[in-house]
């Protein structure tokens, strides 16, 4: 289990308020990408195949489908590991 993080009293808080931005700006611009790659795919498909959304709804019905069959046991596999294990297992 993760240890809790305590601050001293040398700690300079505008290093801490950096950090912060950081990781805001980093979320921030890592869902970003995410929305604009699932918008590039729909359109991507409306290429492939013009005048129907047939491609399409059948991506966000698989995608829908995966999220919703795989979450809860990846969710549990992630509860119960500690989270240096799972992140390495999961960038390699």
């Amino acid at each position: 289990m993760l240890e809790p993080v305590h601050h001293g009293a040398d700690d300079d808080p505008a290093a801490l308020d950096r950090a912060w931005l950081a990781l805001y700006a980093s979320h921030a611009l890592s869902t970003w990408g995410q929305r604009m790659w699932e918008f590039a795919v729909g359109l991507l498909m409306l290429r492939l195949r013009p005048g129907s959304l047939l491609l399409v709804s059948v991506f966000g019905l698989v995608d829908g489908g995966a999220q919703v069959l795989a979450g809860g046991t990846v969710g549990s596999y992630v509860g119960r590991c500690a989270a240096g294990p799972v992140l390495g297992s999961a960038c390699s």
